[in-house]
């Protein structure tokens, strides 16, 4: 396999590279032809080859990786994968992500001294991607680095070591405090209309950031049609679903239960849908997160009968249906939207999550809102602090890590909603609910384990 990624993707990139360097009348447009089709061939086979492997070969990490990152690394760049061949994005989204690759990747991609140097066509710098610069960039170091396109695509923050380890913590934290934020919204707003209030100004604020900076939106109907898609599925769907189950009976147990059937679902399906190998580690971590928040949760479901749950099935089959629609969502998102500025993503998210509640929100509720401090307290967390926060660093990890050990994290939600109801309310935590934590901790460990 070292050999294909050396002959079939490299050389072929190198061809159309080299072709560039040469003085205009000096080019050879069939040759170039010719290294694109060869390219759009190499990966065609690669996206059946991985199947539902994780790397390119059986088992672990080996130095046929190796030769893979740095070819699928410019040769993206040169010619880009069709997003057909979703096996190969995905495969070298997880060869970015890797430290070994992610640390050196940040300072080739801001050289002065590299190869966009030579101006690849303009066509690529539409699409360039904010994860290794691209022609964009050299066109900016051409304009000078004053240029707002240039500032928008250097943050090598988001791309250090220290942070990426630390931001599906802060995301859990963030995402969490939800729970807390629908309790308080409860009493001012019907839920629908608040969701929607929350999308709408998530995506006023977003646009006016991404026309500020200057970030690039998406180039294609395709593209924007993907953007929105994922939205309705990761931000609609879900947050309707699971707010108007519970307003309308649903006990907080039993939701959270369903919430936590969403590793699970992602991990059963991350083999075909994305082509990620589930370890017998990680599945032990999984089932081992799963029974954490049940223990957890056990206080909240101990005075639930059993026999009522059929007096509330619609709202437990729309909370379902909302656990379902997120889940897929990471996944198409992890598909489909690989590339492109995440700031302009998330607001045509939120514009379509927007278009998705409104009608919703008028067709089944009065539309209630009381307009009070608390409530524009309330309204400023969930937009800065989830809409905007929270959500912003689950795209972040989607890009980089793997779905099913992203999904993981979750688990850690209902322990830190009795921790924070502890603190913010009195509640009480009963040793089986720490207990409930300790194991959950454990099993998140061994999920998010290589």
């Amino acid at each position: 396999m070292d050999r294909f990624f050396d002959n079939y993707v490299m050389t072929p990139m190198m061809r159309i590279v080299f072709d560039r360097i040469r003085a205009e009348a000096d080019r050879d447009p069939v040759g170039v032809a010719e290294a694109r089709a060869l390219l759009d061939t190499a990966y065609q086979w690669l996206d059946g080859q991985l199947g539902s492997r994780q790397w390119a070969c059986e088992g672990d990490f080996s130095m046929a990786d190796c030769s893979a990152a740095p070819s699928l690394f410019y040769a993206d760049w040169v010619h880009e994968i069709d997003a057909a061949f979703a096996s190969t994005r995905a495969y070298r989204a997880r060869l970015l992500a890797r430290p070994s690759v992610a640390r050196p990747r940040d300072p080739i991609a801001t050289s002065s001294r590299w190869a966009p140097r030579i101006g690849i066509e303009a066509r690529r710098s539409s699409r360039a991607r904010p994860e290794h610069g691209g022609a964009a960039q050299t066109h900016c170091r051409r304009a000078g680095k004053g240029c707002r396109a240039w500032r928008s695509q250097r943050r090598p923050m988001l791309s250090s070591p220290l942070f990426l380890r630390a931001v599906p913590l802060i995301f859990t934290f963030l995402w969490s405090s939800g729970w807390i934020v629908a309790g308080y919204s409860a009493q001012y707003a019907d839920a629908l209309t608040f969701l929607a209030l929350r999308f709408a100004t998530a995506g006023v604020l977003l646009a006016a950031l991404s026309v500020a900076v200057g970030a690039p939106w998406p180039q294609t109907p395709r593209a924007w049609v993907d953007c929105a898609v994922s939205g309705v599925l990761l931000h609609a769907i879900y947050l309707c679903g699971v707010w108007w189950a519970v307003r309308h009976g649903l006990p907080a147990g039993i939701s959270g239960l369903i919430a936590g059937l969403q590793p699970i679902l992602t991990a059963l399906l991350a083999p075909a849908l994305v082509g990620e190998r589930i370890s017998a580690v990680r599945w032990a971590g999984i089932v081992c997160g799963f029974l954490g928040i049940a223990l957890v949760l056990e206080p909240k479901l101990v005075g639930v009968d059993p026999t009522a749950l059929w007096g509330i099935l619609i709202p437990v089959v729309v909370n379902i249906v909302g656990m379902v629609a997120v889940t897929f969502g990471s996944f198409f998102q992890k598909a489909r939207i690989v590339s492109g500025d995440l700031r302009t993503v998330t607001t045509i998210q939120y514009a379509a999550a927007f278009a998705f509640t409104l009608p919703l929100a008028f067709a089944l509720e009065p539309m209630r809102i009381e307009w009070n401090l608390t409530m524009a307290l309330v309204l400023a967390w969930s937009v800065l602090a989830l809409s905007l926060g929270g959500i912003g660093l689950y795209l972040l990890i989607l890009r980089r890590g793997e779905v099913s050990r992203i999904a993981t994290f979750l688990y850690l939600v209902p322990a830190l909603v009795a921790v924070e109801a502890w603190i913010l309310f009195g509640e009480t935590l009963a040793p089986i609910q720490i207990a409930g934590m300790a194991l959950t901790i454990v099993g998140v460990a061994l999920a998010s384990r290589k």
